[in-house]
């Protein structure tokens, strides 16, 4: 393990690159390294906006509304209490509309007890998306449920409009709204990992390392991408920046680099989807099931999410028992 940050790699003599000024030897290379936000070129979102792109950048945005929340108790101006009670979350992707609704039941179930001198009216949840509805990547009718429950629990959403500037306390929207809040919460887009521009290969309009059917890197011998950062194309499009293909691209990998090792033949990857789920609360959720093709919402969407993703906690503590077992024998 080293804990350095990968300056470039040289294909030609097998080296990568450190910050550190170590040079690595490799048989075979995987590139990994993911993506991270997006801010489409708005440098004052970028340099005020809270993210959800990893553990650290959550941790701060869980202590930033705690410490927004202890202040508002304290504060006796009405207008800078609004201020510091109104959260702007951009991007009604999964991201957004399960931010939104995870905020709303922590506004509705804790605040109360943990705040009692602040009105739960006076918190104010606002979805900015600049697309025609949220959960655009889902079927147009789970967009519309997902909308009307977030908006029965208290979230306002904002469609076909975007955040334009970020000045002091005071977001600007493209539909000429400006909001006073002093969170901004940015949920609206990946690109590649920066490590994308630095390797001496071709990359796709997105940015993303452009890969063969066996996702290793063009032009580049011994060397696979997956991931976020790799463009896999798939039936004339990207495959999606998620998690799901990146779990089975690294599957997919992990074979080849075994059967390039033992002169076998190569198995190209083809990404399966089987559906997308997001959360919106207790209870309600919605669920794109392509392999049964249903869409399901509300109460069974939540049941269903709440066993898909106990079924992997399952089978991953099931792995370190066996794990375990293995080393004691």
């Amino acid at each position: 393990v080293r804990l350095a940050e990968v300056t470039g790699v040289d294909s030609r003599s097998k080296l990568v690159r450190t910050s550190t000024g170590e040079e690595i030897a490799y048989d075979y290379l995987v590139v990994a390294a993911g993506s991270t936000t997006n801010f489409f070129g708005l440098k004052s979102a970028e340099q005020t906006a809270l993210g959800l792109k990893d553990l650290p950048e959550a941790m701060e945005l869980r202590n930033h509304i705690l410490r927004r929340l202890e202040t508002a108790a304290l504060e006796t101006d009405e207008g800078k209490q609004r201020e510091l009670l109104t959260i702007v979350i951009v991007g009604g992707g999964p991201t957004g509309v399960e931010y939104a609704g995870a905020l709303s039941e922590l506004m509705r179930l804790v605040v109360p007890n943990e705040y009692p001198e602040l009105a739960r009216r006076q918190v104010r949840i606002l979805l900015v998306e600049a697309m025609d509805g949220v959960l655009p990547s889902f079927p147009t009718k789970l967009g519309r449920a997902a909308r009307h429950e977030l908006e029965r629990r208290g979230v306002e959403v904002r469609t076909g409009a975007k955040v334009e500037d970020v000045q002091e306390s005071l977001v600007l929207l493209s539909n000429g709204e400006r909001v006073n809040a002093t969170t901004l919460v940015w949920a609206a887009g990946v690109k590649p990992a920066e490590l994308a521009s630095t390797l001496e290969a071709s990359r796709s309009r997105t940015g993303r390392i452009e890969v063969d059917e066996f996702l290793r890197i063009k032009g580049m011998e011994s060397v696979f991408a997956i991931g976020d950062i790799a463009s896999v194309v798939q039936d004339g499009k990207e495959v999606p920046m998620l998690s799901a293909p990146a779990m089975q691209e690294a599957r997919v990998v992990a074979h080849n680099v075994l059967a390039t090792w033992r002169a076998a033949p190569l198995r190209p990857f083809r990404y399966s989807d089987r559906g997308s789920m997001a959360t919106i609360g207790r209870n309600a959720a919605v669920a794109q099931l392509r392999w049964l093709h249903l869409d399901l919402k509300g109460f069974v969407g939540w049941i269903t999410w709440l066993v898909v993703h106990l079924y992997y906690l399952i089978g991953f503590r099931n792995q370190i028992g066996r794990a375990s077992c293995r080393e004691r024998v």
